[in-house]
C-alpha cells in the first residue's frame, strides 16, 4: 500500500475493534430463545437454584434461565457453573452448551477451544442454530482463523438471510484478512494481493448487505470505510466514514480510528489541510465525548505528526504533537524511533532529543 498504507500494528487494533463491535451485536451473549429480563437477574445474595421437583428438561430449563441471568449481569463464573448444571441435567439441550460457550468467551479465563467445543456441540444438537454459528464466527475471527470464520458466519446467513450481525461478521473478516493480503508485498499484480483485493470487494458487498437490513448500522459504515480506504477508493471511504462519524460513533476504539482512516484517505487525494482538520475534529470529539481504552487521543496526534513531517518537513509542529502523544501514551516512543516517516524532520535537533 506505500508508504501510507495501514501497518500491521494497526491491523491489529481494527480485528480488536471489529471484534468489540461483534460481541456488542449481542448484549450480555445471551441468546434470544433463552434471555431473561434484567428484573429476573440474580442479586449479590441470590443462593443457588434448588432442583424443582420435575423431569430433567424442567432442571435443565431452570439453570439455563439462572446462568442467562448471570450472564446478563456479568457474573461469568457464576454463569458457567449454572449452565454446567442444566449440561448435567440434560445433556441435548443445546442452549445450555450455547450459554456456555458465551460464558468463555467473555470470562477473564478466556478459553477458546472450550468454547468452540461447547458452540460446535449446541450445534450438533441444533443444527439450524443461527446464534451459535455467529458466536462460533466471533471466535474464530478473534483467533485469527478468518476462513473459518467466515464460513461460520455464510452458514448463520444461510439459516436467517436478514442478519445484519452476520454480515458485518463476514466484512468484518473478510477487510482484515483482505488487508493483509493487500499489505503483505508492495506488487500490486502480485497474486496474493490480488486475493486480498477480491477479499476486500466481498467485504464491501457484505457490509452493504448489512447496511440495507440496518440503514443505522455505524459499525458497518466504519469497516465499509476502511475496506474502500484498502481498495484507493478513497471519495468513496470518506463518504461512508462520514457517515459513521455523522451517526456518532463515540465508542471504545471506534472514534479515534474513524477519524485516522478518513485523514488517511484525504492525504491520499493531496489534501494534508482538509486531513490536519479531520483530526483536530476527532480530537475535538475524543475529549468531548471522553475517552476509553484506546481512545485517548494518541493515534491522532501521532498522525498529524506524521503529516507535519512527510508533507511539510514542519519540524516544529510535528515534535509539538509527538510530545503530546508521548504524554498520552509513553509506549508510541518505540515506533516513533524507528518510524521512517519522520525521515524529513530527522535531523532537528528537537527531534532528535525527543527520541533519545
Amino acid at each position: 500500500m506505500g508508504k501510507y498504507g495501514m501497518g500491521k500494528q494497526y491491523l491489529m487494533v481494527l480485528a480488536l475493534i471489529c471484534f468489540s463491535l461483534l460481541v456488542s451485536c449481542t448484549p450480555g451473549g445471551v441468546a434470544p430463545s433463552t434471555a431473561v429480563s434484567l428484573a429476573q437477574q440474580p442479586s449479590e445474595s441470590s443462593p443457588p437454584v434448588s432442583t424443582p421437583s420435575a423431569s430433567s428438561a424442567l432442571i435443565s430449563a431452570e439453570y439455563i434461565r439462572q446462568g442467562d441471568a448471570f450472564l446478563q449481569a456479568d457474573r461469568f463464573d457464576e454463569a458457567l457453573v449454572a449452565y454446567d448444571k442444566a449440561i448435567e441435567a440434560d445433556p441435548d439441550r443445546a442452549e445450555a452448551y450455547f450459554g456456555r460457550g458465551n460464558a468463555l468467551r467473555n470470562s477473564g479465563v478466556y478459553e477458546r477451544e472450550e468454547a468452540l467445543k461447547a458452540y460446535d456441540r449446541a450445534i450438533t444438537i441444533k443444527p439450524d442454530y443461527t446464534e451459535a454459528y455467529f458466536e462460533k464466527g466471533n471466535i474464530l475471527f478473534l483467533e485469527g482463523l478468518t476462513k473459518e470464520a467466515v464460513a461460520a458466519y455464510d452458514k448463520a446467513i444461510e439459516l436467517k438471510p436478514d442478519y445484519p450481525e452476520a454480515y458485518y461478521g463476514k466484512g468484518c473478516a473478510l477487510e482484515v484478512s483482505g488487508s493483509g493480503k493487500v499489505m503483505s508485498s508492495s506488487l500490486s499484480t502480485s497474486v496474493q494481493v490480488q486475493e486480498g483485493y477480491k477479499m476486500l470487494r466481498g467485504a464491501v458487498e457484505a457490509l452493504d448487505r448489512a447496511i440495507e437490513l440496518k440503514p443505522d448500522y455505524a459499525h458497518a459504515f466504519f469497516i465499509k470505510g476502511v475496506s474502500l480506504y484498502q481498495l484507493q477508493r478513497y471519495e468513496d471511504a470518506i463518504l461512508s466514514l462520514n457517515r459513521a462519524i455523522e451517526m456518532g460513533i463515540l465508542l471504545d476504539l471506534y472514534i479515534e480510528n474513524a477519524y485516522i482512516v478518513k485523514a488517511r484517505a484525504l492525504v491520499r487525494q493531496s489534501k494534508p489541510d482538509e486531513a490536519l482538520k479531520t483530526l483536530d475534529a476527532g480530537l475535538e470529539a475524543v475529549f468531548r465525548d471522553g475517552s476509553k481504552w484506546y481512545d485517548d487521543g494518541d493515534g491522532l496526534y501521532f498522525e498529524k505528526a506524521v503529516i507535519y513531517s512527510e508533507h511539510y518537513s514542519d519540524a516544529k509542529n510535528a515534535v509539538e504533537n509527538l510530545e503530546k502523544c508521548l504524554e498520552i501514551n509513553p509506549g508510541r516512543w518505540k515506533f516513533i524511533r524507528n518510524e521512517q516517516k519522520f525521515e524529513n524532520i530527522s535531523s532537528d535537533a528537537e527531534f532528535q532529543k525527543l527520541i533519545g
